[in-house]
């Protein structure tokens, strides 16, 4: 569980981690075990990786750094250009926003009761304080002094309101399941005060205020715009550094800075941010280095080699929970775990991670990699390091093909179109596939309909595994293993449900201990790991890329449910 910092500003010492090192064609990247981010740069020293400082440059003028922290903007600037490389946010309703265009732009503009911060710490936001006085309740302070958009006050009302329609199971929340499910109540307990009331013992419930789940929207707005809210036409009341200016469908998204913002500490320094959608990687990479568009976060993994090199800003490395897993859907051949092994065993995640990304990702054992967690961090680390590494064995995976027996038609693999890298993915367990006698099909769905899969059971019906890059709320694997193998989940393509897990899950959910929440993770990770619920693939960190006019973003990956545009400003070299 993140640290909570207290509602006097003061925050808990981090636990340091260690570092790992991944090899780039000869060269070294340092990519960092990540415990608490604000001590990273201790933590690239201690482990060898790099210099001294906080970040590493790989050898041979690859271009590639990780940094912990971003340099500092040196002043205001009027505006800034930022490119949703997955395209046009379907929606900017709170209720419905899970993706990663929507919540790059609904972090500048709409708030939590809590907030996730750079430094891998959750602290207040909308709640000026959080009390837990009973297992199963959290009480929250609401901030007073924060006005909407439109200069109403923020109240318990607007909170509450916000919070029970993400606990309705009827108004379409993609909270519902399995998070805002796990609510019993939500109640105004005082003129400045909620209590939310869980129907077990669980944490993250508190943790996910950070999140969409906790993104408090004005009441009477939002009652008034009914289902327009958060399209182009009805617009959003939130209380950001932002305010929604201008959506022109199809085009751009433009937010201008909120004078009246209530946290100073995050006044704006961009007058105008304009996001665009720019999706196919060739023209995003030339927008990039031409100057057109001023930054990204997920920059094209085929535009790496020239955007390493670029004069005209630069690339870097940051911390981030993402990654990418081969996710079987439950279809009759796959509920065989012989097959799901045999798939694991033919992905060469140390080429996959040298090829396609560039040097730019590291092959990935379980879901319980260090870099997930902000607690913890030794028992993370031990545990990981146990885990036999997924070297390719092919003659081991015909084995357990033959045991098996290959299925009468072949696998469909469901990719989304239009990333060439998911596509190269692909590509190499497909080739897999055909050395060890399991045939392999490739499909694609546009981004838009992609996005159903994890949602909607029958929309991935027809397939029998699909390749997911994913990006956790918090960095918590627990919150990963609630989302993937809980069995209320939604997104337990699966079905698994695992006694042994569940109680652990259980057990984990329920403590106040880091180190027992820990303890719980590991163990929920060694029977995934042999079991496969889901398969992993790399882990992949936060792609920045940020021309020379601009300097403050943020490295690592906060684009969700964080303000982190307000920090970018002049670099103070126009």
């Amino acid at each position: 569980m993140s640290q909570v910092k207290s509602a006097q500003g003061g925050s808990p010492t981090p636990e340091a981690g260690s570092a790992s090192t991944i090899r780039r064609r000869g060269r070294r990247v340092c990519l960092g075990l990540i415990a608490a981010l604000a001590a990273i740069a201790a933590i690239a020293v201690a482990s060898g990786c790099g210099g001294s400082g906080g970040s590493s440059t790989g050898s041979g003028g690859s271009g590639l750094e990780f940094v912990a922290t971003a340099p500092p903007a040196k002043g205001d600037i009027d505006s800034i250009t930022w490119d949703l490389p997955f395209g046009e946010p379907t929606s900017l309703n709170p209720l419905t926003a899970y993706n990663y265009s929507e919540n790059t732009v609904l972090g500048n503009i709409c708030e939590g009761l809590l907030r996730d911060n750079p430094a891998g710490e959750i602290e207040p936001a909308l709640a000026s304080k959080v009390e837990h006085p009973t297992p199963t309740t959290w009480v929250y302070t609401i901030r007073q002094g924060v006005r909407f958009w439109d200069g109403e006050p923020l109240t318990a009302d607007d909170v509450v309101y916000s919070l029970q329609r993400q606990i309705d199971p009827n108004a379409g929340s993609y909270y519902y399941l399995p998070f805002g499910e796990q609510i019993a109540s939500v109640a105004k307990t005082g003129p400045e005060q909620v209590t939310v009331t869980t129907k077990t013992p669980n944490y993250l419930v508190n943790d996910l205020m950070t999140s969409g789940l906790g993104t408090i929207v004005e009441a009477k707005y939002a009652e008034e715009k009914g289902e327009a809210l958060g399209t182009p036409e009805g617009g959003e009341m939130c209380t950001g550094p932002f305010k929604l200016a201008k959506w022109t469908p199809g085009n751009s998204i433009t937010l201008v800075r909120n004078d009246q913002y209530w946290d100073k500490s995050l006044r704006a320094k961009a007058a105008r941010i304009t996001f665009e959608f720019v999706t196919d990687q060739n023209a995003l990479t030339n927008a990039l280095l031409s100057g057109e568009i001023d930054g990204v976060y997920n920059a094209p993994v085929s535009g790496i080699p020239q955007l390493a090199k670029a004069t005209t800003g630069r690339l870097t490395l940051g911390p981030s929970t993402e990654s990418v897993s081969l996710v079987p859907t439950g279809t009759p051949p796959l509920e065989d775990v012989r097959l799901r092994k045999a798939l694991s065993m033919v992905i060469d995640r140390e080429g996959i991670s040298n090829t396609v990304y560039e040097g730019a990702a590291e092959p990935m054992l379980s879901n319980a990699a260090p870099q997930l967690a902000s607690y913890s961090q030794p028992i993370f680390k031990a545990a990981y390091e146990k885990l036999n590494n997924p070297e390719v064995d092919i003659e081991g995976a015909k084995k357990l093909i033959e045991e098996a027996g290959a299925p009468s038609a072949p696998l469909k693999l469901l990719i989304a179109s239009g990333d060439p890298s998911m596509a190269q993915i692909a590509n190499t367990i497909y080739s897999g596939g055909q050395q060890i006698g399991l045939p392999i099909k490739i499909e694609q769905l546009p981004p838009a309909q992609f996005s159903a899969i994890y949602f909607e059971p029958k929309a991935r019906k027809k397939y029998d595994m699909v390749l997911i890059p994913t990006g956790e709320d918090v960095y918590d694997p627990m919150d990963y293993y609630f989302l993937a193998a809980g069995p209320q989940s939604v997104q337990n393509f699966t079905g698994y449900d695992n006694a042994a897990v569940n109680k652990e899950l259980a057990e984990g959910l329920a403590s106040n201990d880091p180190d027992v929440r820990a303890e719980a993770a590991v163990e929920i990770a060694a029977h995934l790991h042999e079991d496969l619920p889901s398969i992993p693939v790399v882990l992949t960190p936060a792609r920045l890329f940020q021309n020379n006019r601009i300097a403050g973003t943020p490295s690592r990956w906060v684009n969700a449910f964080y303000p982190w545009a307000a920090s970018i400003g002049s670099s103070g070299s126009e």
